[in-house]
This record gives C-alpha cells, structure tokens and sequence, in this order.
C-alpha cells in the first residue's frame, strides 16, 4: 500500500503545485508501473491465458493468445489486366489471412510458361537458357509491370512470403500485352 500511497500524494501535489512536483510524481509513477508490471507477469504465469482469472485478479485482457505465424498455402486468387498504357499489365494479388504480416511477390515470364522452377528452402531455382523473365519485388499486392512487347504473352506467377516461410509459386495466368 505504500506504493499507492506515495503515487497518490505525488499525483494530488503535482497536481496542485504544477511543475516543480514533476520529478517526484514522475519517479513515483515508474516505481507503481514497474510493480504493476510485475503483478501483471505474475498474474498471466498464474492464469495462463484464462480471461476469467486474469479478470477476476483485477486486470482485464489485452489481447487473445499468442499465435505464432503459419507456413504459407499457394497463393491461388489474383486478377492480372491490361492497363490503359500500351505494354502495361497490372496483377492483383488476393490477400492471404490469418499467416501475419505478409509479402507478395510476382513473376512475368515472356513468351511461354516456365518449365523446372521451383522454390526450395526460400530461394527461386530457374532452369538455365529459360526466357526472359522479370520480377516484382514491392511488397504490396499490386504489381504493375511496364515496357512489355506488345502482341507478346506473358505468364505470371504469383507467391507469399511471411516470417515462417515462402509459398510455393502459384498456377500460371496469362495475357497477352496490348
């Protein structure tokens, strides 16, 4: 209770003196948040997640439980069209939930699909003399892919990439730019 005490008569005589109280509230307020720091560790070690005992200790719950991010599925919804400037296509990539903080990745093949290539271990594996391919880094699910020869098709392929893991490339999708 002493803690309580000092914290509440350095509030009321910061309150009622103003700045020259300052140092003494501030220190009296660190000192009562480390100990509720340490009550709250110790109520969670206790309770193990439970809202009931943590309510029923006086705190309330300030989030659900931990949950660590998944490995990513393949990515399988996107929308690719061509844009109104010549030799411009745009991909749009549906977003993955409940993986955590995830970001997208896109692959532009010209000409034909790719054969071999795969993802292992996070890193792309091309075959060698395969053609001519350009890649969307960003980290949005928006990819705008410019400078295309006109009357050729591309083949686009889609992927994940959260804290846990790398998805597998999607389906092939293709366009023809205009």
């Amino acid at each position: 209770m002493a803690i309580k005490t000092t914290f509440i008569n350095t509030f009321v005589e910061y309150d009622k003196y103003g700045p020259s109280k300052k140092t003494d509230f501030d220190v009296a307020f660190n000192v009562m948040m480390a100990m509720l720091n340490a009550l709250a560790a110790y109520v969670n070690s206790v309770a193990l997640g439970d809202a009931s005992k943590i309510v029923l200790s006086g705190f309330e719950p300030t989030k659900e439980a931990y949950q660590p991010a998944q490995p990513l599925e393949n990515p399988t919804s996107c929308t690719i069209k061509r844009s109104e400037n010549a030799g411009e296509i745009i991909v749009n990539i549906a977003p993955l939930n409940n993986y955590g903080v995830v970001n997208y990745g896109c692959i532009c093949v010209e000409g034909k699909e790719l054969d071999g290539v795969s993802i292992i271990n996070g890193q792309l594996v091309m075959p060698e003399g395969g053609p001519s391919v350009r890649y969307d880094l960003n980290k949005s699910k928006r990819k705008v892919f410019s400078g295309l020869k006109v009357g050729v098709v591309y083949y686009f392929y889609v992927y994940a990439i959260n804290s846990v893991s790398v998805s597998p490339l999607s389906i092939a999708q293709k366009l023809m730019a205009a």
